[in-house]
Protein backbone atom coordinates (compact mmCIF):
# COMPACT_ATOMS: atom_id res chain seq x y z
CA UNK A 1 0.00 0.00 0.00
CA UNK A 2 1.25 3.51 -0.83
CA UNK A 3 1.62 6.13 1.88
CA UNK A 4 -0.34 9.36 1.69
CA UNK A 5 1.88 12.39 1.10
CA UNK A 6 1.26 16.11 1.05
CA UNK A 7 2.09 17.96 -2.18
CA UNK A 8 1.93 21.46 -3.62
CA UNK A 9 1.16 22.22 -7.23
CA UNK A 10 4.14 23.75 -9.01
CA UNK A 11 3.68 27.38 -9.94
CA UNK A 12 3.01 27.98 -13.61
CA UNK A 13 3.02 31.40 -15.25
CA UNK A 14 0.21 32.25 -17.69
CA UNK A 15 -0.80 35.33 -19.62
CA UNK A 16 -4.22 36.75 -18.75
CA UNK A 17 -6.62 39.37 -20.03
CA UNK A 18 -9.80 40.60 -18.38
CA UNK A 19 -12.70 40.94 -20.80
CA UNK A 20 -14.60 44.12 -19.98
CA UNK A 21 -17.31 43.91 -22.65
CA UNK A 22 -16.49 47.36 -24.04
CA UNK A 23 -16.59 48.28 -27.73
CA UNK A 24 -12.89 47.55 -28.31
CA UNK A 25 -12.84 44.35 -26.27
CA UNK A 26 -13.60 41.93 -29.11
CA UNK A 27 -10.62 43.14 -31.15
CA UNK A 28 -8.37 43.18 -28.07
CA UNK A 29 -9.34 39.60 -27.23
CA UNK A 30 -8.79 38.62 -30.87
CA UNK A 31 -5.30 40.16 -30.74
CA UNK A 32 -4.63 38.14 -27.56
CA UNK A 33 -5.93 34.69 -28.60
CA UNK A 34 -6.40 34.90 -32.38
CA UNK A 35 -8.29 32.04 -34.00
CA UNK A 36 -9.35 30.69 -30.58
CA UNK A 37 -12.04 33.40 -30.53
CA UNK A 38 -15.43 32.59 -32.07
CA UNK A 39 -15.96 34.99 -35.02
CA UNK A 40 -19.01 36.72 -33.53
CA UNK A 41 -20.63 37.46 -30.16
CA UNK A 42 -22.75 34.58 -28.93
CA UNK A 43 -25.11 36.79 -26.96
CA UNK A 44 -24.79 40.43 -28.09
CA UNK A 45 -27.27 41.71 -25.49
CA UNK A 46 -24.92 40.48 -22.74
CA UNK A 47 -21.66 41.02 -24.71
CA UNK A 48 -20.86 37.32 -24.34
CA UNK A 49 -17.91 35.96 -26.33
CA UNK A 50 -17.15 32.32 -27.12
CA UNK A 51 -13.64 30.88 -27.14
CA UNK A 52 -12.32 27.51 -28.26
CA UNK A 53 -10.62 25.55 -25.45
CA UNK A 54 -9.02 22.11 -25.27
CA UNK A 55 -12.36 20.75 -24.06
CA UNK A 56 -14.63 22.43 -26.62
CA UNK A 57 -16.02 25.93 -26.52
CA UNK A 58 -16.67 28.12 -23.48
CA UNK A 59 -18.47 31.44 -23.08
CA UNK A 60 -16.79 34.53 -21.65
CA UNK A 61 -18.89 37.26 -20.04
CA UNK A 62 -17.80 40.82 -19.19
CA UNK A 63 -15.63 40.69 -16.07
CA UNK A 64 -14.30 37.18 -16.78
CA UNK A 65 -10.62 36.54 -17.31
CA UNK A 66 -9.15 34.70 -20.29
CA UNK A 67 -5.98 32.76 -19.49
CA UNK A 68 -3.45 31.54 -22.04
CA UNK A 69 -0.66 29.02 -21.59
CA UNK A 70 2.66 29.13 -23.44
CA UNK A 71 1.32 26.51 -25.90
CA UNK A 72 -1.62 28.85 -26.72
CA UNK A 73 -4.27 26.82 -24.89
CA UNK A 74 -6.90 29.21 -23.55
CA UNK A 75 -9.71 29.00 -21.01
CA UNK A 76 -12.09 31.39 -19.22
CA UNK A 77 -11.92 32.09 -15.52
CA UNK A 78 -14.55 33.74 -13.32
CA UNK A 79 -13.27 36.74 -11.32
CA UNK A 80 -13.72 35.08 -7.92
CA UNK A 81 -11.71 32.03 -9.04
CA UNK A 82 -9.01 34.26 -10.55
CA UNK A 83 -8.69 36.22 -7.28
CA UNK A 84 -8.40 33.02 -5.28
CA UNK A 85 -5.82 31.17 -7.38
CA UNK A 86 -3.82 33.75 -9.33
CA UNK A 87 -1.60 36.67 -8.48
CA UNK A 88 -0.59 39.43 -10.88
CA UNK A 89 3.16 39.35 -11.48
CA UNK A 90 3.42 42.28 -13.91
CA UNK A 91 0.94 45.04 -14.59
CA UNK A 92 0.63 46.09 -18.25
CA UNK A 93 2.72 49.03 -19.31
CA UNK A 94 0.98 51.82 -21.20
CA UNK A 95 2.92 53.89 -23.70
Amino acid sequence: MSAVITVRKKPVVHQAMRYDGGPLSWSEVHDFIGAKLFPYMVNPSKNTLRIFTLHGHADVEPGDWILKESDDNVWPCKPEVFERYYEVLHEPTHT
